[in-house]
């Protein structure tokens, strides 16, 4: 059941602030991982593979291709990258030599791995400053935007546009 939206005069300011508020949280995200990143030499796209492959080890470039909403030869110039740079390995898959499987190499997952403790260092950081009405809203908040995302997603997956 699709939510019935405000009328666009009352959520147009709401949604401007909101999409500026993003875009200040997304800078000083993107501050947080700069040095990280900038010692690996990776693009943001090249970033998004690493997180993929870290959660999901062993995906063939069909998948990977599916979850990044890139074509398959796309995503297979960005694994061939990683390799290069000794991020990801290509493994022959066991049952179907057809197949060859992606996996983060050690120097890989150890980048995702420290990505993946700053922010969650930077998170326990910025909630240990909130007191509990303030994590009570953005409890709530964060559980409003997955549910949000969620329905999107599942429009997206029946065909409609996003």
């Amino acid at each position: 059941m699709k939510a019935v939206p405000l009328m666009g005069d009352e959520r147009d300011p709401l949604i401007a602030e909101v999409f500026a508020l993003q875009d200040e949280l997304r800078v000083y995200a993107e501050e947080l991982v700069s040095k990280i990143v900038e010692c690996h030499d990776l693009t943001l796209q090249q970033i998004r593979v690493m997180e993929r492959l870290y959660s999901n080890p062993g995906m063939s470039i069909q998948e990977l291709s599916r979850r990044l909403g890139v074509s398959a030869p796309t995503a297979s110039g960005l694994v061939d990258r990683l390799v290069d740079k000794g991020m990801v390995e290509r493994i022959d898959d066991k049952k179907d030599r057809r197949i060859r499987r992606i996996f983060p190499s050690p120097l890989g997952q150890e980048f995702t791995a420290a990505i993946g403790s700053l922010f969650g260092n930077v998170l326990a950081r910025v909630v240990s400053v909130l007191d509990i009405a303030d994590l009570e809203l953005l409890k709530r908040s964060t559980e409003v935007v997955l549910a949000a995302v969620a329905r999107v997603s599942q429009e997206a997956d029946d065909g409609e546009p996003v």
